[in-house]
């Protein structure tokens, strides 16, 4: 996996909410999306996306990879540090997109796009559902990304349904996360 283009600076954010406030054809995406959000993964499923429609708006798509960065990455995971203001508004991008269905855009997910799916898909890192650990999930803002946390230890985890994408999050990011996703359940374990 890849990554050569984030949205870090004013001037990159700024043709970035420029150009997520219409919609992003499928078929034209790279194009417009490779200087300013530049990855791999995103690229895969919008290509997914332009082989079932190539009309297809893939900004929900952008915003799990805007989610990713903005809220699950600690400042050290990234060469050049986020301008002023920069990563809230990527937030803010990523946020705009909750509750839209993945799966009509890529027509193929590996997990379905339910907190039901995404439990079963965590257990099965187990070996097998019984084995697992107790954890809670909860969906992000993003469009389908769950946050997992595991009840003992206090972890947590991202996952994505497209490609079953499971990642455990940065622990400096973790109390935000604990808050934003899971607001009963105390404060996360120091890691």
């Amino acid at each position: 996996m890849g990554t050569w283009a984030i949205p870090q600076t004013d001037e990159a954010v700024t043709r970035l909410e420029q150009l997520m406030a219409s919609p992003i054809s499928a078929s034209g995406a790279a194009d417009a999306l490779y200087p300013l959000v530049g990855d791999d993964t995103l690229f895969d499923m919008i290509g997914m996306a332009a082989e079932s429609d190539p009309g297809a708006d893939v900004r929900p798509l952008v915003a799990v990879t805007l989610d990713e960065w903005a809220n699950w990455m600690s400042d050290a995971r990234f060469a050049r540090p986020w301008e002023d203001g920069c990563r809230e508004r990527v937030r803010a991008l990523a946020q705009g997109y909750r509750g839209t269905t993945i799966e009509d855009l890529v027509m193929r997910v590996m997990v379905p796009d339910t907190a039901e799916g995404a439990r079963a898909a965590y257990a099965l890192l187990s070996g097998t559902p019984e084995a697992a650990p107790q954890f809670d999930v909860a969906a992000t803002d993003a469009p389908g990304v769950y946050a997992v946390r595991e009840t003992a230890s206090g972890s947590l985890s991202r996952l994505e349904v497209v490609f079953g994408v499971i990642a455990e999050a940065d622990p400096s990011m973790a109390e935000a996360l604990l808050e934003a996703h899971f607001p009963d359940a105390g404060s996360a374990p120091a890691p």
